[in-house]
């Protein structure tokens, strides 16, 4: 499963998506996503060795050209290993997961239909309140009159 993992971001990252782009499909398409993390820490500690090993190879070579090496090649070599680091570094964290668009869309679509069927509930309550404000208004003494004769 790892595999198939690391040879999908692979594909992703050779069709220029980000490796962060690439967890966040996976994770998506239902991957375990320590799974997912472990496959892209593999692949970016693969990556980091390759990159530093010609770079390595390329200081020794020169080194055994010349005697010192100019301090702008060793500069800039420390500028690369950083960079790399601070790359894997960063290709290890998750980018926030969003929800698809087909569970926003139903979420939507129930909290219509709750305010809806809300609005629907006021307007019988209140038309059965005014229908008793105006039977008080028309019947209200002889209604007065029941509640006085019976006691």
């Amino acid at each position: 499963m790892k595999d198939e993992i690391i040879g999908g971001l692979k594909n992703a990252i050779e069709r220029g998506y980000t490796l962060e782009q690439a967890m966040a499909s996976f994770v998506n398409a239902g991957y375990n996503p320590t799974q997912v993390q472990a496959a892209a820490e593999s692949l970016s500690q693969g990556a980091t060795t390759i990159m530093s090993s010609p770079i390595k190879a390329s200081f020794h070579s020169s080194s055994d050209q010349s005697s010192q090496t100019p301090p702008q090649q060793i500069q800039q070599s420390s500028n690369i290993q950083q960079s790399l680091q601070t790359q894997s570094i960063s290709q290890t964290q998750y980018p926030p997961t969003q929800q698809p668009s087909y569970f926003s869309q139903s979420s939507q679509t129930s909290s219509t239909l709750r305010s809806k069927n809300t609005v629907i509930i006021l307007l019988i309550v209140f038309v059965f309140l005014l229908a008793l404000l105006i039977l008080f208004l028309i019947f209200g003494e002889k209604i007065m009159s029941l509640f006085s004769s019976a006691g």
